[in-house]
């Protein structure tokens, strides 16, 4: 859908572009102001769990690894926390496939639907 909003991996910053879909956060900050700063910080670190690093060095990669070791549990929190409808994956590198079958495949990426949680 053309309102979805979309997890994807911190060091994608062209899903948005190509597929003209919002996503949560990726690397690619906005110009700088200090409070959004903050937000885009929290969202990247919420979407791939890692304590910061000392040094920038090695940050990109670090958050793409954390975002791949997602679970089940973590999808469905970050789906209700940031209201996020789709995942994208690289299934190459995900350490746990996410529920259900992609919508659509691509080479290594896959684009999963984020069901809505249950009663």
């Amino acid at each position: 859908p053309v309102d979805a909003l979309v997890l994807v991996p911190p060091s994608n910053t062209t899903f948005r572009t190509w597929a003209q879909r919002s996503v949560v956060a990726n690397f690619k900050p906005t110009p700088f102001q200090k409070d959004a700063m903050h937000v885009w910080l929290d969202r990247l670190l919420a979407i791939a769990p890692m304590p910061l690093p000392e040094h920038g060095q090695g940050f990109r990669e670090a958050l793409d690894t954390a975002y791949a070791a997602n679970d089940t549990t973590s999808w469905r929190h970050l789906a209700d926390r940031f209201g996020a409808t789709h995942a994208l994956v690289n299934q190459a590198e995900v350490l746990e496939p996410l529920p259900g079958r992609p919508l659509v495949v691509h080479g290594p990426w896959a684009l999963y639907a984020l069901l809505p949680r249950l009663p």
